[in-house]
């Protein structure tokens, strides 16, 4: 999905129900507006795929930001 649409998804999963669509930047080495490379390895600034838990957020480097959590055993924690 294109970086220019908004394909972060974030649902509550205790009252099942999505609260927001936001845009949300492809990694910096996974191509341009279609990412074509992916890796969960630390440093790679590469996109990682898969479910995701918040855990929060902070102030970062690019802004308000959400720290998160890989769920998907073996691919992205």
């Amino acid at each position: 999905m294109p970086s220019t649409r908004r394909r972060l998804w974030i649902f509550d999963l205790a009252d099942p129900r999505l609260l927001m669509r936001e845009l949300v930047a492809h990694g910096r080495n996974s191509g341009g507006n279609f990412a074509k490379h992916f890796s969960d390895r630390l440093g790679s600034l590469e996109s990682s795929l898969g479910l995701y838990r918040t855990l929060g957020t902070y102030q970062g480097d690019n802004g308000y930001s959400l720290r998160l959590q890989g769920l998907d055993e073996g691919f992205n924690n």
